[in-house]
């Protein structure tokens, strides 16, 4: 399931790619969505359990 989760967050970067024309929104959108998918290949890696 996270990897699925992990794989939708990655489209949407593609996607954030296509939608968005400011070049620091999408960045910063872009950069928010990286943390996510390492957060989530974190926790998945401990196990499923929240990293602090």
């Amino acid at each position: 399931m996270r990897q699925k989760l992990v794989t939708l967050l990655k489209d949407c970067l593609y996607v954030l790619e296509k939608v968005i024309d400011a070049p620091y929104e999408l960045r910063q959108m872009q950069e928010q969505v990286e943390r996510k998918i390492a957060e989530m290949r974190k926790e998945q890696q401990s196990g499923g359990k929240k990293v602090a």
